[in-house]
Parts: C-alpha cells; structure tokens; sequence
C-alpha cells in the first residue's frame, strides 16, 4: 500500500494495490473512548486508471471530492448505528438510566437566548459569582419540570441527568436562589418578552390572582412569613404570591408577599412592577376577592378596564338586585332562567336530543349598570366591602371611579371607614351546564347537612363550601345556659337562595362591550387557576422548606420559569399537531370542526416527560451509546416531530444530540 496522497481533515485518501489495478480507499484514524488509536476503510472510490483516463490532469482533485462525499456518508452510516454487544448475566444498572427529557428543554432555553441573558447578568456581578449561572439555572430548572424536588435531592441526582453543570456545589445551587431573587422582574420581563417573541402570541387580555402556599412550621415571622390559618384549615406559616398571566396562559410576573397581608393592595403593586406606563388597549381580570373600588379606580385609570367577579349571594347585594340577576328575562332569548330549565326539561321529555343538546351548551346574557357603595377602611389589612344599591339601564349620572378625585377615598384618622359611591355595569350570565353541576353538587351538600343533623353530629366549624353552611346548631339554651344536647337545624332559607343562584354567574366591569364578549374575557380566567394548580401538583408550589427570604423568593421564581418552558413546549406540540389557534387546554372550533386537546393536556406532557429515559450502554467500540427505555406514544411522536428529532431511538449519540438542541 502506497502512501496517502492527501491528509484531509477526518480522513486519508490512500491508493491501494490489487489484482484489478491500483485503487482509490478512503481511510479513517481516530481514537475511541478508551484513547486507543484505530482506524476504519471508509470505502472505495475505483481504479486510478479510471479516474486518470475521465478527469486527466484533475483525477487526484476530484477523487478528493469524491473521497470528502464517501467519508461524511460513512460518517452518518457509522456514528448513526452502533454494534453492542449484551449478555444475560449482566443486569442493566440503574446509574445507567438518564432523564433524556433535558434535550427538548434545552432546546426551547436556547431559542429563547436566556444563556445570553443569565451570562450577561453573571458579567454585571463584577466577579461575584465563580459558577456558571446558565448551566446552574437551567439545571434547576429542568429538574422542577422533570422531577420536582429539593435542592439537596436534585444535587444527590445529578448523575439521572444528560446534562448537568461542570462545576457543581450544593452550595452553588442555594446561592444561585440568591441571584435569582435579586433580578426576578428582569428575568420575568425577559422571557415573558421573547416567549411572546418565539410563539408570535400577543395579548391586550391579562389576569391576576393570588394563592397561599404552606411553609415549614419551622420558620419564623419575617417581611414574607405571616401565620394565619390556611384553606386547609390549618394555622400556620403563609407566604402569598400574585401572579400575572396572559390570555394565552403565558406568565407574565410574580410577587410574593406577606401572608398575613389583605390581598386586595398587592394587585396595583404587582401591576406598577409589570406595567411601567399607561396601557389603554389593556383589560386586567380577577376573582372576587380583588374586587375593591381601589383597585378598580387604578385599573380603570391607567388601563382599559377591569373585569372582576362579583358574589350574588352576599349580604351587601340587596334582594331587588338579586330578582332581577334571578327573574328577569335574559337579553339573547327574552327568557327567564325557570323558563329555560322548563324549556330544556321539556326537549328531554319529547326526546328532541339535538335540539336539546343545542340549548344545554348555550350561555344568556343580560346586563345593567349599578350604583354602587364601597366602605373604605382606614385600616389597608381589613378587605373593602362593596355594595349593590341598585340598577338601571342607562348609565345614569353617578361618576365612574376614573372620575372621583384620590382624596374621596381618604379616611380622616377621626372615623374607622368611608363611604364611597360609584357606577359601574353588572353583567350576568346563566348556563344549564353550570345549572346542572352546582345544582347536583348543592343536592349532596343537603343530604349531608340533614344526615349530620340527624345523627347529632357536633359541628365544629363551618365553611362556605361545605354542607355544614347550611346547619345552624345551638349550644346554649334561651335562657343562656349551656344546653346538655346541641339543637341542630336545616338553613332552608340559605339553600333555597343558593339553589336560585345555581347556573348564575355575575361580573362587574366599566367597559361597554357585548355581554357575549364581557363573559368570554372572563371565562378564560381559569387560565391563572390551571397555572396555579399546575405548579402546586407538579412543580414544587406545594410545602416549602426553605427559610430564607432570598430562597423563597429565588425557588418560586425558578418554579414560575419552569412552567413558562412547560407552556411554550405544549405550544409547540400544539403547532405540530394543529391546534396552534387553542389557548392551553381549551376546546374550540378549528375551520368549523370541535376539536379536543385529548392527550395533550400539561399533565399528560409532564408525566411524558418524566417518562422519557435512556440508558447508556457502550458499543463494541468502546463508544458510548444511549438507547431508549420509552416506546412510541402519540405525545413523544408529537414532540419528536417538532424539535426534528426524537428521543426513542434504538442508538444515539449524546454529541450529535447535544448539536441539534443549539
């Protein structure tokens, strides 16, 4: 065998002495994963007679060609299949098995630039930080993704993970909370900005709410740690975090706060932090316990408007109100509300399915403006209490809260409260389909309220989402002396009022759109609930151990840009399989057909996730090779066909996946 005639980068083009004549081969030397030099006959290319006779003077520049095309063919050939060799009386290892999930999420990380963004804010430190604040980051957040737990289990973890940060400390991982509670609005505002970006979703739609999460009862009172008693029931260490999410479900800002605190004062605090100027074309959406003429005036101020529920079942709503949200007719159809059961009751009897089917998943509509009273207390920890006084048709001459000067709502130090009035318009709408779940649910709460009364059961503590609302019990006898049996009777009053609210849902707002278009905005306020109940089930809003007030901060902001990475992959899955006009887990029309999200809920795609594992094995070669412990399924088809590649493959190559995720 000659010499080779040229040393191109990756592989030798040799001329070869045979029967037949000299031929072209093209030949490859490299080290394997135990630094043992080798090399491999890439292929043949053919007699240099040949090559001499077609391409005269140039044979030897175009058989480098040629040998250039033949090697990268190899190359695929080669490092895309893999010869292992298996035995029966080896088991397979469980240090062996790998999260393969990161390489998706690390993909999205990248098309989103946060590494610029988390090296530039390492640069700023000025030398304050020695660890890589993108590989540490995003680490941390791909565990809350894939495996939510501590920051001590996910340090002990790390060998599960493909990709982990070179330099690790389980100290570095609680500093990074560190640095992460110091830039929250920055991080937030920069990826909510090119997640908007990537999707190509905009929103002049948002919502904000609030929910409690439990804390060690270890910890302390400090500037974040209050106690109170929880929706549990349980008296203990609170911190509140509001949250801003789009119409999309996107989430745009996080602030934690006191838990003791009366949350109706954080809404215009968390909106000043995401918000720095005036927005007209912005609508902002909460529940009714955000519902205070404050908050009203600010948002009808510096944005569009507000669209807030409003309780009909409350004291401060007068009966005159509550017959008209009840008795009268609903501006779509010009029925009552009994007049449409009776209707609906009546297409069941005659068997008219279709007809009835139609008239069950429709919503009425009716709306009036309202004067309206709100008590302002001097003290910002007591909820503001608001009152319907009456309604009209026409907006009348009461001035919207925009309109009243801030010193109306001054309380002098000399009065505990102040008394304000305003307008503003009451939109309610009625569906048999919520008719009929709150109706079932109502009936079971009775039999369990007259079951616990005819028992004798004590009744401890009521709630207003239980039976036990619905039992009055007597301790004492008239002539108050503490009686030697409870007395327990049934609120028939109380129920017989809840029952006509059943299927009644009211929101109060200033803008003058449609009804239609008033309850739509409204509806999708589910979107901050499913968010919320997605970072408690899955991604470590549940019981926090943590103490400091910089590691709460930093973990929760690193569960809220979890489930930013969470939403924008369950976007692309929608794209991918053509739902790419849905909002997160809503069922709509699509070119007239009904289509269902079905298996593509954020659930199903977290437990995919966390179900996505290969094992690292090494070939006959010495190369390592990761073939997948998942099958085939309809989501993981889906995610393989939209980042071009897929994780369930016999043989991969870590390197050559690594190249995709850039």
């Amino acid at each position: 065998m000659k010499a080779n005639l040229k040393n191109k980068q990756g592989y030798h083009l040799v001329i070869e002495h045979t029967k037949k004549g000299d031929i072209f081969r093209v030949r490859t030397s490299f080290r394997d994963d135990n630094n043992k030099s080798t090399s491999r006959n890439c292929g043949s290319l053919g007699l240099v007679s040949d090559f001499i006779e077609k391409y005269k003077d140039n044979y030897l520049e175009e058989a480098n060609k040629q040998g250039e095309a033949l090697y990268e063919e190899w190359k695929k050939d080669y490092y895309g299949s893999s010869i292992i060799s298996l035995s029966n009386s080896r088991d397979v290892e469980e240090d062996n098995i790998y999260y393969s999930a990161q390489l998706y999420l690390r993909s999205i990380w990248n098309k989103l630039h946060l590494p610029e963004f988390f090296n530039q804010l390492k640069k700023d430190m000025k030398g304050k930080w020695k660890y890589d604040l993108d590989e540490l980051l995003f680490f941390l957040t791909s565990v809350q993704i894939i495996n939510s737990c501590s920051k001590l289990s996910a340090f002990n973890s790390m060998n599960k993970y493909l990709i982990v940060p070179q330099k690790k400390t389980l100290d570095s991982l609680y500093d990074c909370l560190d640095a992460v509670a110091e830039n929250v609005d920055a991080i937030n505002n920069y990826t909510y900005k090119n997640v908007k970006k990537y999707l190509a979703k905009n929103s002049d739609l948002f919502f904000y709410d609030v929910t409690t999460v439990n804390l060690s009862q270890s910890v302390g009172e400090n500037a974040i740690i209050g106690f109170k008693k929880g929706k549990e029931g349980i008296y203990g260490p609170v911190i509140q975090i509001g949250c801003v999410c789009d119409q999309w479900g996107l989430l745009v800002g996080l602030y934690i706060f006191k838990g003791s605190r009366n949350e109706q004062s954080s809404l215009q605090e968390q909106v000043e932090r995401i918000f720095s100027t005036k927005f007209k074309s912005v609508v902002i959406c909460t529940d009714a316990g955000l519902c205070s003429a404050k908050n009203k005036r600010y948002l009808e101020q510096k944005f569009k408007g507000y669209i807030m529920t409003q309780p009909l079942s409350v004291k401060k709503v007068n009966k005159t109100i509550r017959d008209w949200a009840i008795d009268t007719p609903f501006d779509n159809v010009n029925k009552t509300k009994d007049q449409i059961i009776a209707e609906y009751e009546e297409l069941i009897k005659e068997e008219k399915d279709q007809e009835a089917k139609a008239l069950y998943n429709k919503t009425f509509y009716k709306s009036r403006w309202a004067i309206c009273e709100a008590k302002i207390y001097q003290d910002d920890n007591k909820k503001e209490e608001n009152s319907i006084l009456s309604v009209s048709e026409s907006k009348g001459n009461t001035p919207s809260l925009k309109d009243i000067d801030s010193t109306s709502f001054e309380v002098p130090k000399s009065k505990n409260y102040k008394k304000v009035e305003y307008s503003q318009r009451l939109v309610v709408s009625f569906s048999l389909k919520y008719y009929y779940s709150q109706h079932n649910e109502l009936m079971k709460d009775k039999e369990k309220a007259l079951d616990a009364i005819n028992n004798k059961s004590d009744i401890y503590s009521k709630s207003s989402k239980d039976y036990r609302r619905f039992v009055d019990t007597k301790k004492i006898t008239s002539d108050g002396e503490v009686a030697e049996e409870i007395a327990s009777s049934f609120l028939q009053d109380k129920f017989d009022l809840e029952e006509k609210l059943c299927g009644l849902y009211c929101q109060a707002t200033n803008l003058e759109d449609a009804s239609s278009d008033i309850y739509r905005y409204s509806r999708n306020r589910w979107q901050i609930e499913y968010a919320f109940r997605t970072a408690k089930t899955f991604q470590g809003f549940g019981n926090v151990y943590l103490h400091t007030i910089n590691h709460i901060i930093g973990h929760f902001e690193i569960c809220f840009l979890a489930q930013q990475i969470l939403k924008v992959l369950t976007y692309k899955i929608y794209k991918e399989v053509g739902y790419e006009k849905c909002e997160l887990g809503k069922r709509e029309k699509i070119n007239d057909t009904l289509i269902d999200e079905g298996d593509f809920t954020m659930d199903k795609i977290i437990e995919e996730l966390s179900s996505l594992k290969v094992c690292k094995l090494k070939d006959i070669d010495g190369r390592e090779v990761l073939t997948s412990v998942r099958g085939k399924n309809e989501i993981n088809i889906a995610m393989a066909s939209a980042f071009g590649f897929s994780l369930t493959k016999e043989s991969m190559h870590l390197p050559e996946l690594l190249k995709k995720v850039k």
